[in-house]
């Protein structure tokens, strides 16, 4: 049976992908890469101060950095993560005197191979 033209398009087309997102540096590859992996992100508010709590299961050594950003701010180094078991770190941030509103916290996470990211929203109350 002689295959048409179209369907050798199809099946070098379908091949294609599957061999660029096998193959590391491929341009698809890089952008699957880079959606990287979610982070769960938690805020817990306390007056006008807030706690953000972000968890990754990465040990501590196989962090690069971790990065948090509130709402269009600059970007501020987390500190430094805690182990939480054996294969797990977290990181807790606390920010006192945040301004009344709602606010977004982005935060990522690179390691030696990824990145991981996550956001969660706050809401800070007007006194009284």
């Amino acid at each position: 049976m002689m295959r048409s033209s179209r369907s050798r398009i199809a099946v070098w087309s379908a091949g294609a992908l599957v061999l660029a997102m096998l193959v590391p540096g491929t341009a698809l590859a890089q952008a699957v890469k880079s959606i990287g992996f979610p982070i769960p992100v938690v805020a817990t508010v306390n007056g006008d101060a807030v706690t953000i709590v972000a968890d990754i299961e990465r040990t501590p050594k196989q962090i690069v950095s971790c990065t948090y950003r509130i709402d269009t701010g600059p970007a501020t180094d987390c500190g430094t993560a805690v182990a939480v078991g054996r294969k797990a770190a977290r990181y807790t941030i606390a920010l006192a005197s945040q301004p009344v509103g709602v606010h977004t916290v982005d935060v990522l996470i690179w390691t030696s191979r990824e990145r991981g990211q996550g956001q969660t929203s706050f809401t800070i109350l007007a006194p009284g």
